[in-house]
């Protein structure tokens, strides 16, 4: 079964990589040749890009061409639209269509496209991560976390994809504290009843992420039936 998915964050800087990197390890293990895209790339002046970092941890992906797995890279750490700006450029969706659309032709099992950022991230004046995810038409995960604020986020964010008409596969709860306080606890269960998608996973906090430390908990939950 040919299976993709893109992953889609209820905010910046909550371990949407580290995710994807789980769940590509989790398909890779299950003898599926798998493909990592990360459309658009900002922050390469700081920091290890993304795909970068998901390679380090799961070496068994396949396709290395950079104009198909990350057509934009920019190095100002911003919204899409303004790293492209900043650098003088101007993101065309069209080629970030074109270069997922030629990475299926690959014939790879699992395709996992990473966004940037959360679903209303511009990435032209007039064009956000939303209307990209559209363009692809395919299941959505979501990653959130569970601190206070979080029911918010989560649900503003499952709506905005339901209202457009996508399917959510759905969410995964990261960065949670092996003991969760009550309200942390509270918030779990709350965005499971009111956001009424499947929920992939509880991903506790890890002192030393790695991909075997990931892996045995994504092993442990739901996520196999992602790619079954």
């Amino acid at each position: 079964m040919k299976t993709q998915y893109f992953i889609t964050g209820t905010n910046t800087d909550i371990g949407k990589t580290f995710i994807t990197a789980g769940l590509a390890k989790l398909s890779a293990s299950l003898d599926l040749d798998t493909a990592v895209m990360k459309p658009i790339q900002t922050g390469t002046a700081e920091y290890e890009s993304d795909l970068s970092v998901i390679r380090s941890l799961v070496p068994e992906l396949v396709v290395n061409d950079k104009e198909l797995i990350s057509p934009y890279e920019f190095r100002l750490g911003a919204s899409p639209h303004l790293a492209a700006r900043e650098a003088g450029e101007l993101i065309e969706p069209k080629v970030i269509v074109d270069a997922y659309q030629k990475l299926l032709a690959t014939g790879v099992d699992t395709l996992l496209v990473e966004g940037a950022g959360g679903i209303y991230v511009p990435i032209v004046d007039d064009y956000t991560m939303l209307d990209l995810m559209k363009d692809l038409g395919i299941p959505v995960i979501i990653v959130g976390t569970v601190e206070l604020g979080s029911i918010n986020h989560a649900l503003l964010s499952i709506n905005a994809l339901k209202n457009a008409g996508l399917d959510i596969a759905g969410i995964v709860l990261n960065k949670v504290p092996q003991k969760p306080s009550l309200i942390e606890q509270d918030n779990i269960e709350t965005i499971q009843k009111l956001g009424n998608v499947p929920l992939l996973g509880v991903i506790n906090t890890l002192d030393n992420p790695s991909a075997d430390s990931l892996f045995t908990q994504i092993n442990t939950s739901d996520f196999h039936n992602l790619f079954t």
